[in-house]
C-alpha cells in the first residue's frame, strides 16, 4: 500500500523490493483477497534514509508493526508465511 506521492523514490523502493508473490498492481480487484501482512510505503519510507517499508501483521499478533529495508521485504514475508521465523525475530525493529 502506497500512501505517499514521491514517484521517483517509490519506483526505487519497488525495484529494491523486487517481485513479491501476491503483490497486486494499482487498481486490481482485491475483493475477497486476504493477506497475512500489509506492506506500507509511507512518508517515512519515501523520505528517510534507508527507505524502510512498514510491515503490519494481519494474523497472530494483529496490528504489530515493524520496518525493514526494501531488499528484506520478500524474505520477511516468506519467513512469516512459512513460520520459519517468528514475530519475536522482528520485535527489535521500530514501527
Amino acid at each position: 500500500m502506497r500512501i505517499d506521492s514521491d514517484n521517483g523514490v517509490w519506483d526505487d523502493v519497488l525495484q529494491r523490493m523486487g517481485e513479491l508473490p501476491g503483490m497486486h498492481p494499482p487498481g486490481a480487484d482485491l475483493n475477497g483477497i486476504t493477506s497475512d501482512v500489509v506492506l506500507i510505503a509511507d512518508a517515512t519510507t519515501l523520505r528517510e534514509t534507508g527507505q524502510r517499508v512498514r510491515v503490519i501483521l494481519m494474523k497472530d499478533e494483529i496490528g504489530f508493526a515493524f520496518r525493514v529495508a526494501p531488499e528484506a521485504v520478500g524474505i520477511v514475508v516468506l519467513d512469516l508465511a512459512l513460520s520459519s521465523m517468528g514475530i519475536e525475530d522482528w520485535r527489535g525493529d521500530d514501527a
